[in-house]
């Protein structure tokens, strides 16, 4: 999952969207859609990364958190595709501005 989070830091979005890790059946937990999500946003395909944040968020809403961490999560987690998606797009943006940018 590092490296899927590096590409895509990288822009290298295809090449994380192909990781094993993001097929593999054996691993279960919410980085997987997250992270495709976040693939598909920079790749500009809406309707598969709502698919994906959907995933994501029924396996988010399986962990049951005490009451007093629901208020600090609210601010720091999106609470909608689109919001999210926005966040993602803001991303998106400084990554390609810091490939732009002389080494």
């Amino acid at each position: 999952m590092l490296v899927v989070e590096m590409l895509i830091y990288m822009g290298e979005y295809e090449e994380a969207l192909k990781r094993k890790c993001l097929r593999d059946q054996e691993i279960w937990d919410a980085r997987q859609p997250l992270y495709k999500t976040v693939i598909q946003v920079l790749l500009g395909h809406d309707k598969d990364a709502e698919e994906y944040w959907n995933e994501f968020q029924k396996i988010r809403n399986r962990f049951q958190l005490p009451d007093c961490f629901h208020d600090v999560l609210d601010h720091s987690v999106a609470r909608d595709f689109d919001e999210f998606k926005e966040t993602v797009n803001f991303l998106k943006k400084e990554i390609e501005d810091a490939r732009k940018k002389p080494k």
